[in-house]
Parts: structure tokens; sequence; C-alpha cells
């Protein structure tokens, strides 16, 4: 007897649960494979953007035996050898996909005796395509989400069996069959119920087998496949940093900087508000790159805003002094505290995904960040960071807007050349995506200019920023991300027009941060003076009174900074007092030991008798009180 083994080439996909069954002719084969339903709670939610799937599958099969039909010369012996590859592709939504393959399918089998007639020696080759023909859908793919499982099944397609001597016949057959355990058919290798995936949204699987028993045409096989979704979010505005209604504005207040050089994560960051909702600024402009330039730059706008919104709320007389900035002393964006002044404090902040994630590093968790954003039921686009066109890495700021099997789909604002991460080589670092949480949306947010970088403890002893001995990233504050950010486009070896490298803002962003004191110490990088801002924000959303730190170090020294954090509405971040910090901004410094110097001698009474300045407070300022705050100076200052 002679049978025939279909395999094929290019094809598409369908649907999977947890037992595999299969059945063909009178022979069953089942495959059980465990089953977890933890996760089928949240597949409409995780899956609920998902257009299509691209896929690929493979199986193959290889046996060999001896026919129990006796012929002249002996036994008959065989080789039987099988193999199929898939590429399919399947359009729908969820929990049902469905389609054609995009190209022909082909199946190979090859079938070697060594009997002479009647049962010669031979081979089949069968071949199926859908070309020519009525489009069928020969695949499909359900998720069950009660069940936590999916299914994959395949219909029957017409084939043309070719045998090697050239003959050829026409049938109708599904994909497979194998020859199995036992010498079983194995017609619908994958029909069966297969648990979901724990984390990510890719669909893949692995399923090995080898006969049972001794048995004519019995082959051991194993299938392989993996699919991938189809997800895109539509974003309102796709704008370019070089678009010329803006591309010659100053960007920030950087000089010899416009948007068009440097405006890459500014741009990013406005189609990112345009997708979530901001059509207008608080100060009554259209959104787009310039306007948000514009808005974020000017401080008196950003304080005034401030302002009015603690003095409408009732807190008034805790905003006395103070000064907001939309960029840092850097020019970098203030990535969640711009999202915020863009919305008026409304509900929108930037959600990081927790510890920003490096695709060098951990391509596997940075491209699972980008699939739950991107597929899920509320998909957002998110901006990560890629290399610059200097070569820099990161140094570019693009969104990723889709996911088209294992191509991520972006809006690029420097060009319209680069179209996918496949451009930057798939390297890249996340950053976040615009979201309208509910509840606590309280966040508390601290930059640093080039000249430091930070490192911040909460009282825990959980740490965020650079280690201060390997200077590694660290990000084990509860739902707080590291970001180092440079913009290098348009430079050589990021260096700027001016000849200097390009300034660097470091970040720590922690959402619904602990109530607590804080230590934060910041470790000089360059030598030179450096700004820190502290922005923090309610539960309610409402900004706190932001606090700016200002010093000097030399590379390689410390300084530390205590401060606490209220998330209740209407609270202050308080920097908690050092002793010989006369003026109160968190240091002693020189500025410090000035203050005892311009009331040197003085008692408590007489005219220039400053009471900051009587440290010992025993009614006179003199060397006891001016010995005692030096000695608190970091070791190495030099005051004039």
């Amino acid at each position: 007897m002679r049978f025939h083994s279909i395999l094929p080439r290019a094809v598409a996909i369908g649907s999977t649960r947890c037992i595999c069954s299969a059945l063909f002719g009178f022979f069953i084969l089942a495959i059980t494979s465990s089953c977890s339903w933890a996760q089928g709670s949240d597949a409409a939610t995780r899956w609920g953007n998902v257009s299509g799937w691209k896929g690929m599958l493979t199986v193959s099969g290889h046996g060999t035996g001896t026919n129990p039909v006796t012929c002249t010369g002996g036994r008959d012996s065989y080789s039987n050898n099988q193999s199929v590859s898939a590429a399919p592709e399947l359009q729908g939504q969820f929990p049902d996909w469905l389609g054609p393959s995009n190209s022909e399918i082909t199946l190979a089998m090859t079938d070697l005796e060594t009997c002479p007639e009647p049962f010669p020696s031979t081979c089949f080759q069968t071949i199926t395509g859908i070309g020519g023909l009525v489009p069928i859908d020969i695949f499909t793919l359900d998720i069950d989400a009660n069940q936590g499982t999916y299914q994959i099944q395949m219909a029957p397609a017409a084939v043309i069996e070719k045998g090697c001597d050239g003959s050829t016949t026409n049938g109708g057959w599904p994909l497979g069959p194998l020859y199995g355990p036992g010498g079983a058919f194995i017609g619908a290798t994958f029909a069966g119920q297969n648990p979901l995936p724990a984390k990510g949204v890719n669909l893949t699987m692995k399923i090995a087998t080898a006969p049972d028993k001794p048995s004519f045409f019995a082959v051991p096989w194993e299938v392989n496949w993996r699919f991938a979704p189809v997800c895109r979010v539509k974003i309102p505005k796709t704008w370019g940093q070089g678009d010329k209604e803006w591309s010659g504005q100053d960007y920030d207040r950087y000089p010899g900087q416009t948007i068009g050089s440097k405006g890459c994560a500014l741009t990013s960051l406005a189609m990112a508000l345009a997708f979530a909702g901001v059509e207008t600024l608080p100060d009554g402009s259209a959104l787009d790159p310039g306007s948000l330039n514009t808005f974020l730059s000017n401080s008196t706008e950003l304080t005034n805003l401030t302002v009015a919104w603690l003095d409408s709320h009732g807190f008034s007389g805790i905003d006395s002094g103070i000064t907001d900035n939309g960029f840092t002393n850097s020019h970098g964006v203030k990535w969640d505290s711009d999202t915020r002044y863009a919305n008026d404090f409304g509900n929108l902040k930037f959600k990081t995904f927790g510890p920003f994630t490096d695709s060098v590093s951990d391509p596997q968790g940075a491209h699972q960040i980008l699939d739950e954003a991107l597929c899920n039921a509320t998909p957002h686009p998110v901006i990560v960071a890629v290399t610059g066109s200097d070569g820099n890495y990161p140094g570019h700021y693009v969104l990723v807007t889709g996911k088209d099997g294992d191509r991520y789909e972006i809006a690029d604002p420097a060009t319209g050349s680069m179209r996918s991460l496949d451009d930057y080589g798939n390297k890249f670092q996340t950053r976040g995506s615009i979201v309208d949480p509910t509840g606590d949306i309280s966040s508390l947010n601290i930059t640093s200019d080039s000249n430091v970088s930070l490192l911040l403890t909460d009282s825990l002893n959980n740490r965020t920023g650079e280690d201060l001995s390997s200077g590694a990233v660290v990000q084990q504050i509860p739902g707080s991300a590291y970001f180092i950010d440079r913009i290098t486009d348009g430079d050589i070896g990021g260096i700027n027009s001016a000849g200097e490298p390009e300034p660097t803002t470091h970040t720590v962003q922690i959402f619904q941060p602990s109530q607590g004191t804080y230590s934060l110490v910041v470790k000089g990088i360059a030598e030179g003076s450096y700004t820190i801002s502290i922005d923090a924000f309610s539960k309610d959303g409402g900004p706190q009174p932001p606090i700016s730190l200002d010093g000097t170090l030399v590379p390689g020294t410390t300084r530390k900074y205590s401060f606490t954090y209220n998330p209740a509405p209407g609270s202050v971040v308080t920097v908690v007092s050092l002793f010989g910090d006369l003026n109160n901004d968190g240091v002693v410094d020189c500025k410090d030991l000035a203050i005892i110097r311009s009331s040197f001698g003085k008692k408590a009474g007489q005219v220039g008798f400053d009471p900051r300045a009587d440290v010992n407070k025993d009614g006179i300022v003199n060397i006891l009180d001016l010995s005692a705050v030096a000695r608190q100076l970091p070791a190495g200052t030099v005051c004039q």
C-alpha cells in the first residue's frame, strides 16, 4: 500500500488551546500540554487592538522502518522524510482572525523504498497553491479570553500531488498529514487548545513527539510556530521638526539651535499629546511643535499657570517666590512635567512603564513594553530614544506608532525616510507614553544638567539613579525610572556648533511616590555649577511649588540633600535643613560662610546682626560660628 503525505511552504494562520487532537481517516492523535488559565482574564485587554497576525510555522518528521509486506529479495525497508514551512497572514479583530496565505503553499515529502515491483523505489512531492483559485480562508485563529487559551485551525486546501516521475493528480488536503506515533496520520496537527503566554503578545509553541512503538511509516515529528500581531495606533497629527512653520524657530533658550536641529524630543512629545487629545495649550495657542516650544520656554507663563492653579484650589500663600521652567538647564524636555503643563494639570501623565528598558541589554523586555502599549485595547504610541545622526546613542527621539509582525513602525520627526525601528537597527531605549489614568496621579520628577548625576534613595533604602561607585543605573524605587537624555542631531561626535559637548539631562521620575523623606546625592561629572529641579505633583495632579537647588562640584565629589514629600493636595516639598545651611538651600557652601562674614563681630541688637549667622546662639557672631560652619563644607572647598 502507498500513503501520500503533504507539506506546506508558505501559508496563513488559525486558532489554538491546551489539548491538541488530530483526526484523519480512522486515526486519532492527541497531544496534551500543561494548561494555565491565569492569563485568560487579561486577554481581551492585551490583544484588543490586534487587527491581524503574521507568522511562521514549521513541521518536520523523519522515520525509517520495514514494511511488513514481504517482496522479492526480502522485506521492504523505507525512509520517510516530511517537512512543512509556512508564512501565514490573518486579518480580523479580537478574538477571531482568519485568512489565506500571502503566497503559494508548498508541501514536500519523500518516501524511499527498496522493494522492487509491486513496491518500486519512488518518491512523491506534493504542491498546493491558491494562485488562480478563489481565495479561501485556510487558517483561523481564535483566542478564548475566559479559558486563557488560543486555537489554530486549518481548512482543507486544493492541492496538486506531483510524483517524482512528473505525474500529477488533484486532491484536497488539510495541512499535513504527517505519519505520527504509531503510524497515525496527523491531518490537523495544530488543532487543539494552547495556553496563552504569561507575558507579551506573541504566540509561540514547540511540540515534539516520538513514535510510541515500532510501526510502518511511524515518524517522530516536531511542530514550531510563532505568530506576531499587527496592531497600530492612528495619531491625528504627524509633524516634523523640519516643517517650515517652525523649523527656524529658536529651540528653548539654546543659542544657535532651532527646532529643526534639536526639536526631535519636543516634536515627538507634541505628537503624543495630540494623540492624547490635547488640541490647545493653556496659553490659548493651537498645539504644534512651534507653539509647544514657545509655551515651555516661557518660565513666566508656566509660573503664572502654577500660581493660578494653587490659588484657585485654595492653596494661595505657598507659591511665593517660585519659578517654573519647561526645559532643563541643559535644554532637555521634562517628559512628565511638560505633559502636565501642556494639559493645564489635568489627568494626563507621562507613563514610563516602570524602569526604562534598553533593547541592547534586554531586547525581550524592551519589545514587550512596545507590544503591550500598542496592542492592548486602549493603545498608545510610545516615545523611544534611538541613535542620533552623529552615531551617538541615545541621541534622537521618535514615536513608535505600530507593530507589523516583528516590525515596529515609527513617526520620525527628523526624516520621512526612516519608517521603522529596523532603520535604526532595532536599537532603542524606552521613554514612555502619555496616558489618562484614574485615581492617584501623583509624581515626583527630579532633573539635573550635564555637570552632575543623580542618586535618589527613599525611606526604605530603595535607590534610583547612578550608583556612586560603579556608575551603573539602578531603578529600585517602585514606579521609578532614570533617564539620561541628550539630543545630538546634526552634530559631529556629540559636539555642538559652539565646539562644546552636547548638554545632557539626568532625570529621576517616580509615579505615585510614597510619602516620606528622600535622600538625594549628586555627584560631579564635569567641573562647574549645576542646577537641580524638583517638580512634585499631588494625588489630584495638581502642582506643588517647584524647588531649585544650585551648587558647584568638581568631578568625583558629592553633595547630599534631604527633602520630604507628601502627595496630599496643597503640600509642599520641604528641603530638610542641614547644620550650617544658613540660607536653607539644602547645602552648606560658601554662600553660608558669606552670611557669617557679613555679620562678623556683631552682637544681638546691633545694626547688621543677622540671627542666622549666630550658629551657637550666644548672641554674638564670631570665630566659633565661622569654624562650626566651615567644618561642614565639602572637602576641597575654597571660599574667596
